[in-house]
């Protein structure tokens, strides 16, 4: 099953993914990085073109995003520890949760490709996963449950 997951979109570890694990179902994730959020590069203020999508995806929201932002900003600190960038821990956590297969990570360049791929290199300690875990439910306390991240409803 394919399936957005990342720290901040976490909905489906109340019943999807553990109905996938009892099934037998492999979980391939998508939107691991959250659009890019969890790279770090979005300032405070965003300011989207026209056009981007972005802006209309719920942890981009107006009452959202300094939420969001403020766990962005923990999570780098936490990197800094283990000098590592904080998109290759985000792409870590994903991996290491119960029930995830594998990761969907985008990129528009090489150069974000063989970083990307660069995440899966050397070890990340344990408590630096529980810390995330801990920075993420703080954070996703407000984020509103709508059902999914991009507010489609076909």
């Amino acid at each position: 099953h394919q399936l957005g997951y990342n720290l901040f979109w976490r909905g489906a570890e109340q019943e999807v993914i553990p109905y996938c694990q009892e099934n037998q179902i492999a979980v391939v994730t998508y939107s691991s990085i959250a659009q890019g959020s969890l790279t770090g590069k979005f300032p405070r203020q965003l300011d989207f073109p026209p056009g981007d999508d972005r802006a209309n995806i719920v942890i981009f929201e107006e009452a959202v995003w300094p939420h969001i932002y403020a766990g962005i900003e923990q999570l780098k600190r936490l990197a800094q520890t283990v000098d590592r960038p904080l998109a290759h821990l985000a792409i870590r956590w994903v991996l290491h949760q119960q029930g995830i297969h594998s990761a969907i990570v985008g990129a528009r360049t090489v150069d974000q490709v063989n970083d990307n791929a660069a995440a899966l290199i050397g070890d990340i300690p344990l408590d630096v996963f529980e810390k995330m875990t801990a920075i993420s439910n703080r954070v996703i306390e407000n984020i509103p449950d709508t059902g999914n991240m991009y507010r489609y409803y076909p």
